[in-house]
């Protein structure tokens, strides 16, 4: 898995330490959630590695594979799977240190309240979270992801298509040296 996963960072840290980060996270994330909502977690590079059977046995969570080498397929991908379970779908980025159960259950209510999209925006202008009540693939055609332009990008075309977007408080994901440095400092 080094340096196939938080590459960005792992130009600075070393690919094996942003690896092991990367681990990290993703158990703290899977630590967070609440145990009452169902998790699937989408894996790169495959459902096979030794740390995600890892995941499954200690959370029994349902792994898939992230097949496409685009991000935003991947995510279309697994709305597409929740919409077939006929359920919403949240997702969280594995770079979210910041984020716990109350951020699920406000997207859940948000959604229950009649928002289309729920966004919990990052400082660096991405997001961390994005659920939807129902499919709107439109939303992420043409992303340029893992830049500073995705969250306002995404924004812009929810609102050309109309859709009733709550955004939830803006936390740091960590994608960069400075942010690493950041959430260390913090901790």
């Amino acid at each position: 898995m080094p340096g196939s996963v938080m590459t960005r960072l792992g130009v600075d840290i070393g690919m094996r330490r942003a690896c092991s980060l990367y681990k990290q996270l993703i158990l703290a994330t899977l630590d967070t959630l609440p145990t009452n909502i169902k998790t699937e977690l989408w894996c790169y590079p495959s459902i096979k590695h030794p740390f995600f059977i890892e995941c499954w046995r200690r959370y029994g969570i349902t792994r898939h594979p992230q097949i496409y080498p685009d991000l935003g397929k991947n995510m279309m991908s697994a709305f597409k799977s929740a919409r077939k379970k006929n359920r919403r779908l949240i997702l969280i980025g594995t770079d979210m240190p910041e984020i716990n159960a109350n951020d699920i259950f406000q997207a859940i209510e948000s959604m229950e309240n009649g928002s289309d999209i729920v966004i919990l925006p990052t400082c660096d202008g991405g997001y961390g979270l994005i659920a939807m009540k129902s499919l709107h693939p439109e939303v992420f055609k043409s992303i340029a992801l893992s830049t500073d332009k995705v969250f306002t990008s995404t924004l812009r075309k929810a609102n050309r298509l109309s859709l009733n977007v709550e955004l939830l408080n803006m936390k740091n994901d960590i994608d960069t040296i400075s942010d690493y440095r950041q959430r260390r400092a913090e901790s």
